[in-house]
């Protein structure tokens, strides 16, 4: 049975409608976290090019007369022309940036639409009180897990290594949506960022909001609801030496596969690297585990089995070596 042209605008309008609320939704969540949405320049220059190349996209639009030479060619992403803003505030006397920017990049073969986040700067500062916390790499990624929850689909994330040149070796992560790679997270490369005169660490975050609208169409999701436990919860650290190449998320993952339900929550909340864990290629990672049954107390007992076998077993798999 063909479907007349009437019923099928209808459906690509209730399309875009969605696509344009989530879009104002996603906004208005932004500014009232307190981060500034920006516009920026499409066109970069030669040189930006090079240094933000993307590996699977090699094919640049570039215009045939620019006005000048800082305006070749458009841009594979967003980073770089956020990059230029951070340089141009700091150098105008104003601090602890925090922008975002829903916009597109396009070259011979695709089109695609963007969120990114960039960051520079203290989230708190208040001296008098002792009150100090700069942006990093967990704060960011956080941002980034609460606007899955949004679309309820942080359940289908997760995050592996990342290679790109303009990123930190040891402070990036791709993200991937059901195994689809969907962006990136991470602290900027430093020799770029002092390249343009950012002297202190930059963070950035970029997602395809084209991949990942495509898949809520494809997958509608379902709200789930979980009861609220009366009982206490249990807390445990334990941290590992690893070699930089571990996919830490994989080790969140296996430590909440061995612990089951009571295992509610497990989270990354230091990391560590002297001179000597930097020349074997190593670091220090410390995690958070969160027991709680929605039945009874747990018992220290049980509690610390289940650690013990998460410990040996992250120990063996990921050839780590568990600190006192």
């Amino acid at each position: 049975m063909l479907l007349s042209f009437k019923t099928i605008l209808v459906g690509m309008n209730n399309i875009l409608n969605n696509k344009r609320e989530r879009i104002e939704k996603l906004r208005l969540c932004l500014a009232n976290c307190g981060w500034q949405e920006i516009i920026t320049y499409s066109l970069i220059s030669q040189e930006m090019k090079e240094e933000f190349k993307e590996a699977e996209k090699n094919e640049f639009y570039q215009l045939l007369m620019p006005k000048n030479e800082y305006h070749k060619y458009y841009r594979q992403t967003l980073v770089p022309s956020h990059l230029k803003i951070i340089e141009y505030n700091l150098a105008h006397g104003n601090k602890n940036l925090f922008f975002f920017e829903i916009s597109s990049v396009a070259g011979l073969s695709y089109y695609e639409e963007l969120l990114i986040l960039s960051g520079v700067g203290k989230l708190i500062n208040q001296p008098l009180h002792q009150l100090n916390y700069a942006i990093d790499f967990y704060w960011i990624k956080g941002i980034l897990e609460n606007i899955f929850q949004i679309w309820q689909i942080e359940s289908e994330i997760s995050f592996s290594s990342s290679s790109r040149g303009y990123l930190h070796s040891f402070q990036s992560a791709e993200i991937l949506l059901r195994k689809e790679r969907i962006g990136f997270l991470g602290q900027l490369d430093l020799k770029i960022t002092q390249n343009y005169r950012v002297n202190e660490p930059a963070f950035v975050a970029q997602i395809s909001l084209n991949k990942i609208f495509d898949y809520l169409a494809k997958f509608s999701s379902k709200i789930s609801y979980h009861p609220v436990s009366n009982f206490p919860t249990s807390e445990r650290d334990l941290s590992f030496i690893f070699s930089g190449s571990i996919d830490y998320s994989e080790v969140t993952k296996e430590m909440k596969n061995i612990g089951g339900e009571n295992l509610r929550e497990v989270n990354i909340f230091d990391t560590y690297q002297n001179a000597e864990m930097a020349k074997k290629g190593q670091k220090s990672v410390s995690f958070r585990l969160i027991f709680q049954s929605l039945f009874r107390t747990l018992k220290n007992t049980e509690v610390e089995k289940i650690i013990n076998v998460i410990s040996k077993k992250v120990e063996k798999r990921f050839t780590a070596k568990l600190r006192d």
